[in-house]
């Protein structure tokens, strides 16, 4: 339904056609996500850069991964930056700071020397805080 509409939209205004090729500039966002993908399988052909343009202020900042990384180390009731960099084949640097992320948001406990950090949310927690756009 809102593929059509899109789509309508589209050809009205006489924004593109179906043979152009088009840049879309994501924030990483959920609405940037998924106007691509509504494009895509309307037909068009799209490609991505992501950009980020501060409108969402700290959230903004926030690593693409943090929300699946989130939800990883929920599941497996553990958290450390090598399960991070082995499950997202990421290196050190981003694994760490995306930890440092989760505990600032409350989902993970401090470090604690080389010991995995606590869970301190449960999956609906996490998915709540998700959802309240944080």
């Amino acid at each position: 339904m809102i593929q059509q509409r899109v789509t309508k939209y589209i050809e009205k205004e006489h924004l593109f056609s179906l043979d152009a090729k088009i840049l879309i500039a994501l924030s990483g966002g959920a609405d940037s996500v998924a106007l691509l993908c509504i494009l895509h399988t309307a037909g068009y052909h799209c490609e991505a850069a992501h950009c980020n343009f501060h409108l969402r202020g700290e959230e903004s900042d926030r690593d693409e991964l943090f929300a699946q990384a989130g939800a990883f180390i929920i599941e497996k009731d553990k958290a450390s930056i090598g399960m991070l960099q082995r499950a997202f084949k990421i290196g050190f640097n981003r694994a760490a700071r995306i930890m440092d992320q989760l505990a600032e948001a409350g989902v993970v406990g401090e470090e604690e020397g080389t010991k995995p950090r606590k869970i301190l949310m449960s999956p609906e927690q996490f998915e709540e805080m998700m959802e309240q756009g944080y």
